[in-house]
């Protein structure tokens, strides 16, 4: 038996885009598509699913402040109308006078069956139909034939041309010692995690990081861990840097058993941000809780998170402990830090350079540090 979840009401306004990227996750449906849906509930959110799975989906949705009722799949049986078979009523045959031996028209049809050609041959139409046919083979594939060389050869004269204007060049070019030194690229390993990186783009833009967070929340409100999975990598897809994105991937594959998978995930985080990007999250942890870890292209590593502290006065001296053990462990040359407060106040802390103040005094004089009210 296959159940349907149906989504009758949204009482918390943050678990609207949750769910429309939800439904927008079908390719049919776009994003746009999506928010219109939600105006006119109920909208299907998940169909033909167990009845287990459906229970689950809609007692996570309730956590995330929408209700949803869960219903048997519906199934359309069509039975075909078949029409009675009418019996056909025989034809009536008037039988029609014969004509007379003397009569005028029966000397007519025997001087018609006289007169007519006898019929041809249909062995000899046949014969002669096939060898046109073969006739006119052969002529296409000889056109064929002779069209094909004439490229090939002016193909092959023009890619003869072009390689010798290529090592004349090279030639001519002197070498630089850059080129001499330079080693030749390695082939990709095998066995390692593929998963598309920023859209084709090495600097993801910030409608793609938009984008990447978004679909990292979605995979923290997931059903299951295969769903979580997709949206991660989806999420990975738009920006690279998302190691939030990263850490839950590595989460999801645990949870279903996928130590391969997670092993090659953790290696790909360590091509990206380092050997020591374990303890990054680690680090941020013993002050606060993470909300999303960076790296941006030009090795800026963004820390967000919900401290501790209640008061902003000591924002100084725990952005201090908190850069200095991040430079120690992560290959960026800088740090931003967002700190949420209690109260609704943060706290913006960005601090560059190659060699890190002795002590705090000197951090703040080099640092800047932004209070938001």
């Amino acid at each position: 038996m296959a159940y349907d979840v149906i989504v009758t009401k949204i009482t918390n306004s943050r678990a609207r885009p949750v769910v429309a990227r939800h439904l927008a996750a079908d390719p049919a449906i776009s994003l746009v598509k999506a928010n219109s849906m939600l105006d006119t509930l109920p909208v299907p959110y998940l169909r033909g699913v167990p009845e287990k799975t459906a229970t689950e989906a809609v007692m996570h949705l309730r956590k995330i402040g929408v209700e949803a009722q869960v219903r048997e799949t519906e199934v359309n049986k069509e039975e075909p109308q078949h029409k009675p078979i009418e019996p056909h009523a025989p034809k009536k045959v008037t039988p029609r006078p014969s004509p007379t031996a003397g009569s005028p028209r029966s000397h007519q049809q025997h001087i018609g069956r006289i007169s007519q050609p006898p019929p041809p041959d249909p062995k000899g139409s046949t014969a002669q139909y096939w060898v046109l046919v073969f006739a006119i083979a052969v002529f296409a594939i000889a056109v064929y034939i002779g069209t094909r060389g004439d490229r090939f050869s002016s193909k092959k004269t023009s890619s003869l041309k072009m390689s010798d204007r290529r090592q004349s060049a090279s030639a001519a070019k002197p070498r630089s010692k850059r080129d001499k030194t330079r080693p030749p690229a390695s082939a990709p390993q095998s066995g390692t995690l593929s998963i598309p990186t920023s859209r084709g783009n090495t600097t993801p833009t910030s409608p793609q990081k938009k984008e990447s967070k978004h679909y990292a929340d979605s995979a923290r409100t997931a059903p299951n861990p295969g769903s979580a999975i997709a949206f991660y990598k989806i999420a990975i897809s738009f920006n690279q840097y998302n190691i939030d994105a990263w850490y839950g991937l590595v989460g999801a594959y645990r949870e279903l058993g996928m130590y391969d998978h997670a092993r090659d995930a953790r290696a790909e985080m360590r091509k990206i941000f380092g050997e020591n990007v374990s303890s990054l999250k680690e680090i941020v942890g013993l002050f606060g809780k993470a909300l999303e870890l960076s790296l941006t292209q030009d090795r800026v590593l963004r820390v967000e998170y919900r401290s501790h502290l209640r008061e902003e006065t000591g924002i100084p001296r725990e952005a201090f402990r908190m850069i200095r053990a991040l430079r120690t462990e992560c290959q960026c040359e800088a740090v931003s830090l967002h700190a949420h407060l209690f109260g609704g106040k943060a706290a913006l802390v960005y601090h560059e350079g190659n060699v890190f103040p002795a002590s705090r005094a000197h951090f703040e004089e080099q640092a800047n540090i932004t209070y938001l009210r």
